[in-house]
């Protein structure tokens, strides 16, 4: 039987999708899907030269291996010689969180990168980007460049082909490109600054008018809801145990009323828990 979701029912708790602006990261993704906008984009943003995509993917996802953790990029671009991944990001509150994730984020695509018997020397210039809504580190700057220096020379580079890049729309604007400037502010206000945010409009009302995109972004905003749902739940449960188990190791109730009040049997609620059972 197939997912039934009343969207009607849901539009007052995700924000709506004919208000969605280029900031969104879904209508980020959808917007770059073009090769030409999002070549330019990205010149933009680091002042290089791209020529020749070879691939271009929008929400790509990539594990190392079949158990290790798993990373959606954005935008991922290779262009044969450089690797770009751009996130947009809006949530704040986990700010303090984006230096690990740029770290993981770029091993992951080294990781991809080399094949068996390949030379280190045939890795890929690599950039992860992440342009945020918000400043990440709370100087005030409108960009943020991280490569690895010498602690004694600072003027000295590792020269291992990879940056890290830091935007902030509402940072100040001295640091950065004209064209940069224009484009970060297009993001934070929505307001048209050039002729490529004129063209970055056009695609952003285009997609508003999508469909297909619309019953997609209510799906996934669907799901969302209900994976958060889901954790509350489960995170009351595991709560629940915990306090069983104190109860238990206290004393104050016995190992088989525990089991009874988490509707397991003994053996069950000893191995959720961590109990061993043959210490009672």
């Amino acid at each position: 039987m197939g997912h039934n979701t009343n969207f009607a029912n849901v539009e007052g708790l995700i924000e709506p999708y004919e208000k969605l602006r280029f900031n969104n990261a879904f209508i980020f993704g959808k917007v770059m899907e073009d090769v030409g906008r999002c070549t330019k984009m990205l010149q933009i943003l680091t002042g290089n030269e791209i020529n020749n995509v070879e691939e271009l993917c929008v929400e790509k996802a990539v594990r190392a291996t079949d158990d290790s953790k798993g990373v959606r990029y954005d935008v991922y671009i290779d262009d044969g010689q450089c690797i770009y991944d751009t996130e947009m990001e809006n949530a704040k509150e986990l700010a303090s969180a984006l230096p690990l994730r740029s770290r993981f984020y770029q091993g992951v695509i080294d990781l991809k990168d080399l094949e068996k018997g390949d030379e280190y020397t045939e890795l890929k210039e690599s950039y992860v980007i992440f342009i945020c809504t918000f400043d990440p580190f709370g100087l005030g700057d409108a960009c943020y460049v991280f490569s690895n220096l010498s602690n004694d020379n600072r003027h000295f580079e590792l020269q291992d082909r990879r940056k890290i890049i830091f935007f902030n729309t509402k940072g100040t604007m001295e640091m950065v490109t004209d064209d940069a400037r224009k484009f970060l502010q297009y993001i934070e206000t929505g307001e048209v600054q050039d002729e490529f945010t004129e063209q970055l409009e056009e695609a952003v009302e285009f997609a508003r008018h999508n469909r297909k995109w619309r019953s997609e972004y209510m799906m996934n905003s669907v799901h969302m809801m209900d994976a958060k749902r889901l954790g509350k739940i489960e995170g009351r449960a595991e709560g629940r145990l915990e306090t069983l188990r104190s109860l238990v190791m206290d004393g104050d109730i016995s190992l088989e009323k525990a089991a009874d009040k988490a509707n397991m049997s003994v053996e069950e609620f000893c191995k959720r828990v961590g109990i061993e059972l043959s210490d009672f």
